[in-house]
């Protein structure tokens, strides 16, 4: 693994990449982003992400990844996309690690998964984004998604996992903004769909954005996650209107 900040992408000389793509174009990650910063936005405290989910295991895995997204330049064209800090909530022990727990197959519920603190000054330009998944090996081990007894598995199940982006399940991740004179932002970013109109002409569908304080009036569809255990790669059917690209 990488040690330390790195540009999310993949490398040749890593194991586990047979290409040069951003991570952010796998077809198994979520992501949300905020438009470019007007201002320095300083982050500093607890990291925190409230997950409305759910699966139609018993047992599955849920990530969450915080990066800052580095606008091109000249020495990166493409921009760099550095990962700020992740982390990772095993279903069964969504209530704590003292008692293991199995999901209901379709019931949504709420999972919390906290990152390692951090303090960061998000520079005018960049963009907040939030990279969500079912897996993120090797840096996490990856779950059969069985519900057999940890270690003792048996079996490997593909699974579908769904995110709930609605006004009932209001998926967030809580920041802790240190306020300035430029600064007047919540500190609780709620993840959403962009809506926009779509045309015969769009082959390319626009990124989730991370809205500060949106009306969540509206409902909004499910976004479902497919999760291979076998070759640690899900694929995500990605709704009309949205693109998995930071683009």
């Amino acid at each position: 693994m990488f040690q330390g900040a790195a540009d999310q992408r993949c490398r040749l000389d890593f194991w586990l990449c047979s290409d040069t793509k951003p991570l952010a174009a796998r077809n198994d990650v979520l992501v949300f982003q905020t438009p470019p910063l007007t201002n320095d936005i300083e982050v500093t405290g607890r990291l925190i992400v409230k997950l409305w989910a759910s699966s139609n295991a018993l047992d599955t895995d849920f990530t969450a990844k915080l990066v800052d997204a580095y606008p091109p330049n000249a020495d990166f064209p493409a921009g760099v996309d550095l990962n700020v800090a992740d982390s990772i909530v095993r279903a069964r022990y969504r209530n704590g690690f003292g008692k293991a727990e199995l999901l209901n197959p379709g019931q949504s519920y709420e999972f919390t998964i906290e990152m390692y603190p951090t303090s960061l000054v998000f520079k005018r330009g960049h963009r907040i984004c939030l990279d969500i998944s079912s897996s993120n090996f090797p840096r996490f081990d990856i779950n059969p998604n069985t519900g057999e007894p940890l270690n003792n598995n048996r079996r490997l199940q593909v699974v579908e996992n769904t995110i709930y982006l609605d006004a009932k399940h209001p998926s967030a991740i809580i920041l802790p903004i240190i306020p300035s004179e430029t600064t007047n932002l919540s500190s609780e970013l709620r993840l959403r769909k962009e809506q926009r109109q779509s045309s015969a002409n769009d082959e390319c569908d626009r990124p989730h954005q991370i809205e500060v304080e949106p009306s969540l009036s509206q409902q909004r569809p499910a976004q479902p996650l497919i999760n291979n255990p076998r070759n640690c790669s899900r694929q995500k059917q990605v709704p009309e209107g949205m693109d998995r690209n930071r683009e």
